[in-house]
């Protein structure tokens, strides 16, 4: 009888056991996710619409819209960085960080979009 209870005992060791260490390396797994979740994050930063960088700027659609096509157009009026802007579908998105970037670099340099050209 003695026997009969020790392997239970033992057989409920290594079940409890495997349980243990299966939640603990789930839980490993998910804090590594959550870990690659945040530095996306901050790799990428915040991505901005269009609208939103317009209100961002202070300034409406339509002019942001103009300063990207003023700069396809004439890429050789610019000295230092373009307007930072990806399109997905016919959708244009902005990276917070590099818009900034290009604020900073057009201020220095005292670029302006005026009546449909770049000074």
């Amino acid at each position: 009888m003695k026997k009969e209870y020790s392997i239970i005992i033992i057989a409920v060791s290594i079940i409890f056991s495997g349980l243990w260490i299966g939640k603990s390396i789930e839980g490993n797994r998910s804090n590594e996710a959550l870990a690659n979740e945040e530095e996306d994050t901050q790799e990428f930063g915040e991505v901005l619409s269009l609208s939103d960088a317009a209100n961002y700027l202070g300034i409406s659609n339509s002019s942001l819209e103009r300063v990207i096509r003023l700069e396809e157009k004439y890429p050789h009026m610019i000295s230092g960085k373009r307007f930072p802007y990806t399109t997905v579908e016919d959708e244009i998105i902005i990276k917070k960080s590099l818009l900034n970037d290009w604020l900073r670099d057009a201020n220095n340099t005292g670029r302006q979009y005026i009546d449909g050209h770049i000074k």
